[in-house]
């Protein structure tokens, strides 16, 4: 797993947990994106601290 993390001043402000793995479910959806499982990367986990909801730190 990777993850990314918003850290401004010293404080993290929002971090989330991605990566190429998908679950077997995703296999039946039918995406938008026309790419291979290693292209393309899934939020699993995603947070924004609470004083910072709202900025956009998750779009």
């Amino acid at each position: 797993m990777s993850g990314l993390i918003e850290v401004y001043e010293g404080i993290i402000k929002a971090c989330a947990i991605v990566n190429s793995n998908s679950n077997k479910e995703y296999k039946r959806v039918a995406w938008k994106v026309n790419e291979r499982d290693n292209n393309v990367w899934i939020i699993h986990a995603l947070a924004v601290r609470y004083e910072y909801r709202g900025m956009g730190l998750a779009t």
